[in-house]
């Protein structure tokens, strides 16, 4: 069964998905996000999906014959993450009872199709190990195509240049449990959640 996920306030338009955009029933696993992206909307509601997910560099590949670039990361699953201060057992994280929030991650495969040309800046590809963590997916569409920059901490970006914005997002696996969320430095130095 096919639904679709739509940004609040959003023109309508909206990225497919097989699953929902909220955390299974109490004590169940979230269930698997598939999302397909058309347009600059859609993609940005990848991006959000996709915000803190981990790839090694030897993971990431592009098959020019194919027009295919694609990689498997490890995805925070922000879509399924317990609502601020909310733990394990439905207990408060402010307590000292040594309880706290429960997240998941899993493998997820990214394609892009027609992809004309990829560029890369801040990565060594021969670093097939070095872990990259991705911010953001922005994207530009004009009468020339699409552009969209995989944005990475530390500065690290890959440019795809396509005839058009065609993404797909499929989670792999089963998600696995883990205490440690993403953190992000704010400019003047704070952190927040």
């Amino acid at each position: 069964m096919t639904g679709a996920a739509t940004r609040p306030g959003g023109s309508g338009s909206r990225a497919r998905s097989d699953g929902p955009l909220t955390p299974g029933a109490e004590g169940r696993e979230p269930r698997p996000l598939r999302l397909r992206a058309a347009d600059v909307e859609d993609l940005a509601i990848v991006s959000a999906a996709l915000q803190d997910a981990i790839v090694a560099v030897g993971d990431i590949g592009w098959l020019p014959d194919d027009r295919r670039f694609a990689m498997v990361v490890n995805r925070f699953m922000w879509d399924a993450a317990p609502a601020e201060g909310a733990t394990a057992t439905g207990g408060d994280a402010d307590t000292d009872e040594g309880d706290v929030p429960v997240y998941h991650r899993t493998h997820c495969g990214v394609r892009f199709e027609r992809v004309r040309r990829v560029v890369a800046r801040g990565v060594d590809l021969a670093e097939r190990g070095r872990l990259l963590e991705l911010l953001a997916i922005e994207s530009v569409v004009d009468a020339d195509g699409a552009r969209m920059l995989l944005v990475f901490a530390g500065g690290a970006e890959i440019r795809l240049d396509a005839e058009a914005i065609d993404c797909r997002l499929e989670d792999l696996g089963t998600p696995w449990p883990t205490t440690r969320r993403p953190r992000h430095e704010i400019e003047d130095g704070a952190e927040s959640d």
